[in-house]
């Protein structure tokens, strides 16, 4: 009988080390291979990008091809981004989207100011380079823009607050920054622009904001 309690203990014991192990492997793959990975990613992003970075732990994905990745922030712009070793040997990484989103930031606000925030996604219309320098893309760059305005409109104020906000769109467009959407969020009542509207904003002569029309007076 004590024979028996123990092979069970013993068993439960290996099943339970077993299951922990296998954990461990699907969330960090092998822990000697921590190092290696690091090393590369290091050399591959100071090598593309010629800055210094510094990485957060090595994490691994074993579910979509045993690729090891982690998150790197860049010494010179801060920005924080995805990189991954793919079994393979190949790297990817998300440097370039993450700092042309930021710095769709950069370039929107001296327009609106007064916003409480500011959001931006980016597209590109050709890929990011891969031999040369990824921060000369603006003329392939295009954004989606999310921005919070601190007050909301009334029968007051919101006639003049749409022109305001068409003349500060048009004056983007003469700028030649690319939209591909934009809302704009006046505490619950939004302005929406889709990509074809934003490409033709130049001659744009009026905002609809929920079943609210603003018309482009004639003097």
């Amino acid at each position: 009988m004590h024979w028996f309690v123990r092979t069970f203990i013993g068993t439960g014991l290996l099943i339970f080390g077993g299951g922990a192990l296998l954990m461990l492997y699907a969330e960090y793959g092998l822990p000697w291979k921590h190092a290696e990975m690091k090393r590369e990613m290091v050399a591959y992003l100071e090598q593309r990008y010629l800055d210094e970075f510094e990485l957060g732990n090595i994490r691994f994905d074993w579910m979509h091809g045993n690729n090891y990745y982690t998150y790197a922030t860049a010494a010179t712009t801060d920005i924080n981004f995805y990189v991954e070793r793919s079994s393979d040997g190949t790297f990817e990484d998300g440097y370039g989207y993450e700092y042309w989103s930021s710095f769709g930031e950069s370039i929107i606000k001296p327009y609106i100011p007064f916003a409480s925030t500011i959001s931006t996604n980016v597209t590109f219309y050709e890929p990011l380079p891969k031999d040369k320098d990824v921060f000369d893309h603006l003329q392939h760059t295009c954004w989606t823009v999310y921005l919070d305005i601190p007050y909301s409109l009334t029968q007051t104020n919101k006639e003049n607050e749409l022109y305001k906000l068409l003349d500060i769109i048009q004056q983007m467009d003469k700028d030649d920054i690319c939209f591909e959407y934009m809302r704009v969020g006046y505490m619950g009542e939004d302005i929406e622009l889709h990509k074809e509207e934003l490409m033709r904003i130049h001659e744009l002569e009026e905002l609809k904001v929920v079943d609210y029309d603003v018309r482009e007076h004639n003097h």
